[in-house]
């Protein structure tokens, strides 16, 4: 299979769409779901699957969530960003799937299609400690 991008540029993409989502969910109080929705119909969602080097290298986490608010919703967040010093759910969530679009070439939101907010957050606790091969390979099988 041929990616957007190369490996060696995944690390980027996983971490931009874990801060991006413990932002969005954690920090702005947005439902998971909610979430989920606006990322997926945002033009964000496509340039992270094309591998556009201004979101893999250019743009925080949650420079990325405000974009994909402001273009969704027509309003930019208040919350102030939270020192986080250990990786949440919500980040696990965001760096995962963010794996599995890169390993399966499948749009953002066909991946959302058969893995709902809920359905993620229940593979949180067998898989955040297995490789991340072991979430791909949970989600093939959907």
């Amino acid at each position: 299979m041929t990616h957007a991008y190369q490996e060696i540029h995944l690390s980027n993409a996983q971490a931009l769409l874990g801060d991006a989502f413990d932002y969005a969910i954690n920090a702005c109080g947005v439902a998971g779901d909610s979430f989920i929705k606006l990322f997926s119909v945002s033009s964000v969602s496509n340039r992270i699957e094309n591998g556009e080097p201004s979101y893999l290298f250019g743009k925080s986490g949650i420079e990325t969530a405000v974009d994909v608010f402001v273009e969704t919703t027509g309003k930019a967040p208040t919350a102030k960003p939270q020192a986080n010093f250990s990786r949440s759910r919500e980040y696990w969530i965001g760096w995962a799937v963010a794996y599995y679009q890169w390993f399966s070439g499948r749009k953002f939101s066909d991946i959302f299609k058969v893995l709902s907010f809920e359905d993620l957050q229940q593979m949180y606790s067998p898989l955040h400690e297995a490789d991340v091969t072991k979430f791909a390979d949970i989600v093939d099988a959907k």
